[in-house]
């Protein structure tokens, strides 16, 4: 089955596949953890974040450890180890390399970002008071803005959701990730012509991604138009999974007001290739966070 019928399967029930789409667009993102002058003692957190960029969260793992074999204590090093492995999905290991990387610094904006996104399956409310804490502190932080708006779309705060994008993008305003986030959640509000107005230019690149293009389809499905969403979904679906696709998007606008409760299933979040976004392909942004600057 494609990763993208297994996403079907997994997000069947009561939570909707849109904010699983969401979820996995957060956690295939990067927290941005800034890189250490060349030559200096982690030096090599360039390469990992380079191959972090690149969507080789393996190689960025053989990187990041390598420099803690020799400075374990190295807390860039740390936020990099959590990052790629939480885009492996072994989110108990990030979860604990984030947590060593905040007993060394306790403000570190990476691992309290990649803490805050590991959070955003369970508990959507929490994670987004740990992303405004950050924000305290760096109000232009992009991607603490835009997991910000990811966290506030599972609430079914829409409006506000569009706000922090709409700040996102004021930083950073050719951030297709950002961009793609901001057209689903006008979708999913039920503002389908102001999100395909949005969508469509990205989604009509001949450099568009595939996730791009799903996204596309998923907001044309919400806006009535399932015959345009099937011709987008078909050359990359079975017929079962288009058709079964079509039915979850086209439920969007009902489903993704949903607000998350802990009796919910936890969300099994298939892979995603950076940047992330919220992205309804069979292979994942949910930037939801851009990848971090090499």
């Amino acid at each position: 089955m494609s990763s993208m019928g297994n996403l079907l399967n997994a997000h069947a029930g009561k939570r909707g596949l849109l904010p699983a789409l969401l979820l996995t667009a957060a956690l295939a993102g990067c927290s941005g953890a800034p890189n250490n002058a060349a030559g200096g003692p982690d030096a090599g957190i360039t390469v990992a974040n380079a191959a972090m960029n690149a969507g080789s969260p393996k190689v960025a793992l053989q990187v990041v450890q390598g420099i803690l074999d020799r400075t374990p204590d190295s807390v860039p090093a740390l936020v990099v180890r959590g990052d790629a492995l939480t885009q492996l999905h072994q989110n108990d290991d990030a979860i604990a390399s984030y947590q060593a990387a905040l007993r060394k610094d306790p403000h570190s904006v990476g691992a309290n970002l990649g803490l805050a996104r590991l959070r955003l399956a369970s508990d959507p409310a929490a994670a987004a008071a740990m992303f405004r804490e950050v924000l305290a502190t760096e109000p232009n932080n992009v991607h603490a803005l835009t997991n910000l708006g990811v966290a506030l779309d599972l609430l079914g705060d829409h409006v506000t959701a569009q706000s922090d994008y709409r700040k996102a993008l004021n930083n950073s305003p050719d951030d297709r990730a950002v961009q793609v986030n901001l057209a689903l959640s006008l979708a999913m509000s039920g503002d389908s012509a102001g999100a395909l107005r949005l969508i469509e230019p990205l989604a009509r690149d001949k450099a568009a991604s595939i996730k791009v293009r799903h996204n596309y389809a998923a907001i044309l499905a919400m806006a009535g138009r399932r015959a345009d969403a099937a011709k987008i979904l078909k050359d990359d679906l079975s017929p079962e999974d288009t058709n079964r696709a079509i039915a979850a998007y086209a439920e969007g606008t009902r489903v993704a007001t949903h607000t998350p409760t802990h009796d919910d299933p936890p969300p099994v979040v298939a892979a995603a290739e950076p940047p992330p976004a919220p992205a309804p392909a069979p292979a994942p942004v949910a930037q939801a966070a851009p990848p971090p600057a090499p």
